[in-house]
């Protein structure tokens, strides 16, 4: 996926292609963590649900004749069909890059602002051939709408797993041709871009710097929302006499009330015994607490309905409730919690600086780690100052092109002891924040062509000659 950003904060004009593993690095200041949030906010279901609204209102310029013949033929005939795969073959690039440029509008009380504009910022997308498999992206879902008291349903939309066709049908035409069009639009575009927009990722997750806080007053959180995952204040920023809470701040609260929900634990281990990919993220959340924490993640829901997460040693009956543990692990507790309970294929990650409070050897770990993440079927985006991790990327992609030809035992060679690390270099972006600009710094040989960390380091080691 190929994002063209114009006019954002210090950014003046870039193009960023997404792989499956995506580095943003460079000096503070320079646009990194803004950018990712930008593409996150892009993906999150605030802006579908803004999309759908304001395009059902004829709000918009643009028109989806799809959607139009499909009412025309609701209202006449009773029924209609969308088939969401010619949909996406037809207009995935133009109705995503339609949704960016309602970004402006939003972006302020996305970043949780109330000073910065961003009504220069121009931001689209193009798909770069890339294959979207609609029908295979959300499972079946059916949506009834105005039910009677036999639970038949005035309006009823439907679609099946497997089948990438979108089935609306009526009880009686007479009382949808009553309704105000805007509002069986409104409905139907509702359905059918939600489908569409989670094409392109199942879900958008967000880790922001301010994880290391925000997993230490978790119990003060819940205890004030009760049964809630979030309220609806934070997870809508509708109301306005609130104090307006960032994207990404909302998002990883919700990411972790969700994940300690125990009805939400119990659905998620029964998927586990049937999905082996689910299996495979539980098995990844192992992988980060024994090898990189050194220690296990529990919940434990307390009579008041409030939540106590506790971290035990590894090999060490020792446990320890947040507040004591170290930095670390409290930056990194989020992240086990989201493989365990909440991750799912084609999920868009985005964890701002994984090296936060972490020793250069757990830094190298974490960058084996997020290849292992991107491997497994996850879309991760990371943004570092560690030349720990950057450099390492290029003895990630190195091990897998040996592997490929049939070297054995490589494996070894690296901290976490496991050959699912190894990542093919054409699933791996790198950029280069500096400036005003935005630079593709992985280059054909696989290495990283960058200078902003080699700088200082000589920097730091003349000067003592120099003084």
């Amino acid at each position: 996926m190929l994002i063209k950003i114009e006019n954002f904060g210090p950014i003046e004009k870039c193009e960023i292609e997404t792989k499956p593993l995506t580095v943003f690095v460079g000096p503070n200041g320079t646009g990194k963590t803004w950018t990712a949030t930008l593409i996150a906010c892009l993906f999150t279901p605030q802006m579908w649900e803004h999309y759908y609204t304001a395009y059902s209102r004829e709000k918009l310029s643009e028109r989806y004749e799809v959607i139009e013949d499909a009412i025309e033929s609701l209202l006449v005939n009773g029924t209609a069909k969308i088939d969401t795969k010619n949909f996406i073959e037809e207009f995935g690039g133009e109705y995503i890059s339609n949704v960016a440029r309602l970004l402006p509008k939003y972006m302020p009380r996305l970043l949780g602002s109330q000073t910065i504009s961003f009504e220069n910022l121009v931001m689209a997308v193009e798909l770069n051939n890339e294959k979207y498999a609609p029908s295979q992206n959300i499972p079946s879902l059916r949506r009834k709408v105005s039910e009677n008291e036999d639970g038949v349903a005035l309006l009823e939309l439907y679609i099946q797993k497997e089948d990438p066709n979108i089935y609306i049908f009526t009880r009686s035409n007479k009382e949808i041709q009553e309704l105000p069009r805007y509002i069986t639009k409104e409905i139907i575009a509702s359905f059918v871009f939600m489908r569409i927009h989670q094409a392109y990722y199942k879900g958008t997750y967000f880790f922001p710097a301010e994880r290391t806080g925000i997993i230490q007053f978790l119990p003060a959180i819940r205890g004030r929302t009760g049964k809630e995952t979030i309220p609806t204040e934070i997870a809508s920023n509708k109301n306005e006499n609130e104090l307006i809470m960032s994207m990404p701040v909302a998002d990883l609260i919700r990411t972790i009330l969700t994940a300690c929900d125990f009805k939400n634990q119990s659905r998620r281990q029964q998927l586990a015994e049937k999905d082996p990919k689910i299996r495979r993220y539980i098995e990844l959340s192992e992988i980060l607490e024994n090898d990189i924490l050194y220690g296990g993640i529990e919940t434990i829901e307390k009579p008041d309905n409030a939540i106590e997460i506790l971290f035990k040693l590894k090999d060490d009956a020792t446990v320890f409730d947040i507040p004591p543990v170290s930095s670390g692990i409290k930056d990194l507790i989020p992240l086990v919690l989201y493989l365990r309970y909440v991750a799912e294929e084609r999920d868009l990650v985005i964890i701002d600086e994984p090296e936060m409070n972490l020793h250069p050897e757990a830094q190298i770990e974490i960058m084996e780690f997020l290849a292992m993440m991107a491997n497994s079927g996850l879309n991760v985006i990371t943004t570092t100052h560690s030349p720990y991790l950057v450099d390492h990327i290029s003895n990630l992609t190195k091990a897998y092109e040996l592997k490929k030809s049939g070297k054995e035992k490589l494996e070894a060679k690296f901290k976490l002891k496991n050959d699912s690390c190894f990542i093919d270099s054409d699933n791996v972006a790198a950029y280069l924040f500096d400036g005003n600009t935005v630079k593709d710094i992985f280059e054909e040989d696989d290495l990283i062509d960058w200078d902003t960390f080699g700088n200082v380091s000589d920097y730091v080691s003349n000067l003592y000659f120099d003084l």
